[in-house]
């Protein structure tokens, strides 16, 4: 089952636009504050980032967190440890600072250690601190006592991943990835992350791997030692009736008893989807089945209709999309796409990709196949049609984190 749980772990992992997303969210952040209280040229060594971020153990969820402390200079900081309610003061400075830069992000919020920045698609928790000698921080405590932590050290436990990490070829960041959808998936796992972090070192210090059936089931064996919970005993007969269908060849019915373990996003007859490639795979593309769970609810007949607005040196009325082969669409055109959906109940998203073809593309290394978000959720995609060729555009219909339709229209583009 190794191609099975390495597609899952491709699958919950951050795409590249995501990743993307996420330097600009931080890099925004801590540029912010470099201004407030810098007077020098933004660089990397105000910040330091750490926590599942610099681990890439972040997986793609609803809710995902970039830990970054924010060096503030030492004359700066020594003014606020002289004062009272210091700690308090220096958050809410960082507070007001992020608050004028981003005014139209409503919750920026400090809490007692740190600022909290929502952007939606990213939380960013900033760590105001002054960096010591000895590579520790001492940071604000806003709680009860206003005081500061003098010992902070996060250096460590990032160091003891990458060892950890370097040791067994990346085995850790793919087993802590897998564990965090498994507590994803179960909300009454109350075990903290870095807790689960930890013992998937101390689990992996000496192991030999054999499989990812055997691991899994190594796994629960151990963090069940350690917690003797009802949810990790659950997962644990799991683990091990899948092993168990592994050992005998069922892989089906093991992919089945691992999706009760880490939800419906762990993957079955992969070798088909892997077949039904019918084009072959550019350097940064993307599938949506490697993002979230594809269910298509066969009682439910969704309609999925795509408009057009082709404009060049002027307007014209939008087109059902499926017209365009009939068309002449040539290069340099701006596209502005629209997507209804009939027989749909409910709030829902689309996400869009365009996988272009051709000489011309491939010669300026400019293939695509990236999937992107909607326009602010309004259904909606503008694109250019650069090269020529015959390349497609595909529309998918996302409820509840589910891609419930979708819908693959074919653009000719025309030389001229």
């Amino acid at each position: 089952m190794q191609e099975y749980f390495e597609k899952f772990i491709e699958s919950i992992s951050l795409t590249k636009n995501q990743r993307d997303d996420a330097i600009t969210k931080y890099e925004g952040v801590c540029n912010c504050l470099n201004k407030e209280f810098y007077n020098s040229e933004y660089s990397d060594k105000v910040k330091f980032l750490f926590g599942s971020y610099k681990k890439k153990t972040t997986i793609s969820s609803n809710t995902k967190d970039i830990d970054v402390i924010f060096k503030i200079p030492k004359d700066k900081f020594q003014e606020y440890q002289s004062q009272e309610n210091g700690p308090s003061n220096l958050l809410t400075k960082v507070k007001n600072t992020l608050k004028d830069k981003y005014s139209t992000t409503e919750n920026i919020k400090n809490w007692t250690k740190i600022v909290l920045v929502d952007f939606k698609s990213f939380k960013v928790e900033v760590l105001p601190a002054l960096e010591q000698e000895n590579g520790k921080f001492t940071i604000p405590n806003s709680g009860s006592g206003e005081d500061w932590v003098t010992d902070f050290d996060p250096k460590k436990e990032i160091d003891d991943f990458f060892i950890s990490n370097n040791s067994n070829n990346k085995l850790t960041r793919k087993l802590i990835k897998i564990i965090k959808k498994w507590k994803l998936e179960k909300s009454n796992v109350d075990i903290k992350t870095y807790i689960l972090d930890s013992y998937v070192i101390d689990l992996l210090s000496g192991y030999k791997f054999v499989n990812y059936p055997s691991l899994v089931a190594d796994f629960f064996e151990y963090i069940h030692k350690k917690e003797d919970q009802s949810y990790t005993k659950t997962a644990l007969d799991q683990s091990k009736k899948a092993l168990e269908f592994y050992k005998e060849g069922k892989i089906d019915e093991a992919s089945d008893e691992y999706k009760k373990i880490f939800g419906v996003s762990f993957p079955k007859d992969i070798k088909k989807f892997c077949l039904d490639k019918e084009y072959p795979v550019s350097p940064n593309e993307e599938f949506i089945e490697n993002i979230m769970p594809v269910v298509m609810d066969k009682n439910i007949l969704l309609d999925v209709e795509i408009y057009c607005k082709p404009k060049k040196g002027g307007f014209m009325h939008r087109i059902l999309l499926e017209n365009f082969p009939s068309l002449g669409i040539f290069k340099q055109e701006i596209l502005e796409f629209d997507a209804i959906v009939k027989n749909l109940t409910g709030q829902y998203e689309t996400k869009w990709k365009v996988r272009n073809f051709g000489d011309e593309a491939e010669r300026d290394r400019k293939l695509r196949g990236e999937i992107i978000n909607d326009n602010n959720g309004l259904h909606k995609y503008k694109d250019s049609t650069a090269f020529y060729g015959k390349h497609f555009l595909e529309c998918y219909v996302v409820q509840n984190n589910f891609c419930i339709a979708r819908k693959k229209i074919t653009i000719p583009v025309n030389l001229i």
